[in-house]
């Protein structure tokens, strides 16, 4: 896990820390959530789709509606998109087992994949995506990227649902590179409240040597 120290007096050198204004050069990672969708008309199609997959007469829900239905949170580099996410890789599970296996708290290993669609699919059922702008040095910048790219091309993270039995969700993966989360509760509800309340901007660097 890549380390972020709120308090610069317990950091060590190299250590991500919060700064107290903008460095030079910025560069700027964006963290981006929305909530679930509990819509009724919402709920409806996707519990039709989910009793469609257990009765074998219908793939069920796709990737982006289940990501709708239960919220997400996604990282982003230098611009708005593409928006990237931790998620379950969950082989040929069919979508009503996968569901019902994460709510049992069983864990999935993990991946991280481009799910703009979802956050647009989020959009046009009216949820607002909340934003947090990071302001990077270029070296925490370059260190956070990196732990990134590292993760995207072959995690070892396992996903589950908060109080499961894996690593991090969508909502906690974020810290594992170095980004700064605003809660360290996976549940959306407590962690959607808290990126309402988090300042919009913050500005991030090294712990010097």
């Amino acid at each position: 896990m890549t380390e972020f120290k709120e308090d610069i007096n317990a950091a060590q050198p190299g250590d991500i820390i919060e700064l107290k204004e903008e460095p030079a050069n910025p560069k700027r990672i964006y963290l981006q959530a929305f909530r679930g969708n509990r819509d009724k008309v919402y709920m409806a199609m996707f519990d039709s789709k989910l009793e469609q997959s257990r009765n074998n007469e219908g793939p069920g829900p796709t990737e982006w509606e289940c990501l709708v239905y239960t919220g997400h949170v996604g990282v982003s580099f230098e611009a708005l998109k593409p928006i990237y996410g931790f998620n379950p890789s969950t082989g040929d599970d069919p979508v009503h087992v996968v569901m019902e296996n994460l709510k049992a708290r069983k864990a999935y290993p993990g991946k991280v994949t481009d799910d703009t669609p979802a956050f647009e699919l989020g959009s046009s059922h009216g949820l607002e995506t909340i934003r947090i702008e990071y302001v990077c040095s270029e070296d925490a910048y370059n260190k956070i990227k990196a732990a990134f790219d590292k993760e995207k091309s072959n995690t070892e993270l396992r996903y589950s649902f908060p109080n499961g039995n894996g690593d991090c969700n969508c909502a906690t993966w974020p810290a594992n590179i170095g980004v700064p989360i605003p809660s360290a509760d996976g549940n959306m509800r407590m962690y959607m409240k808290a990126m309402q309340d988090a300042p919009k901007r913050k500005y991030l660097g090294l712990m010097p040597e």
